[in-house]
């Protein structure tokens, strides 16, 4: 009787591991629902308009509803606000995604006019073009920068 109790509850055991690795190996979930689910975390629900994945999965193309543009703001307020929203829905995508080494994107107002068009390259940051409405140009991330003495413990950085 104890060994059939004993065979029952390895039985048990190994049925939960067996269900929990088939879960493990369900279907991947596809490049474009990841990276729409990881810019939506910082735009909001349904101003994703498309997405497309080239290159073989490195490259990602992108087009969205720019959810920080107001009409009423000043222009220069309005270019640093699509430029840092920019910046965090390509990085979101990129920093969750490490395959994509690439975004290029397009900003657009809610009746679809184009607001900036641009491109975040794994490395150098985001290139934001734009539009004539605008004021156009362009604006680049600032280069990174580079520590020339290695940082060692302690509790600040700014020790120097």
């Amino acid at each position: 009787m104890t060994r059939s109790i004993a065979g029952l509850a390895v039985m048990f055991i190994f049925g939960i591991t067996a269900a929990a690795a088939a879960q493990s190996e369900s279907k991947p979930v596809p490049i474009q629902v990841k990276a729409q689910s990881l810019a939506e975390n910082v735009l909001g629900t349904g101003l994703i308009r498309s997405i497309a994945v080239t290159e073989g999965g490195a490259t990602l193309l992108m087009r969205w509803e720019a959810a920080t543009y107001r009409p009423q703001n000043k222009m220069e307020s309005t270019r640093d606000q699509l430029f840092g929203e920019a910046e965090l829905v390509t990085g979101s995508v990129m920093g969750g995604i490490r395959s994509i080494s690439r975004i290029r994107f397009t900003m657009a107002r809610k009746d679809g006019q184009v607001l900036a068009t641009g491109v975040n390259i794994r490395g150098p940051g985001v290139s934001l073009t734009y539009d004539q409405i605008l004021g156009g140009g362009v604006q680049q991330s600032a280069p990174p920068k580079v520590n020339d003495k290695p940082q060692t413990g302690g509790t600040s950085a700014a020790k120097d």
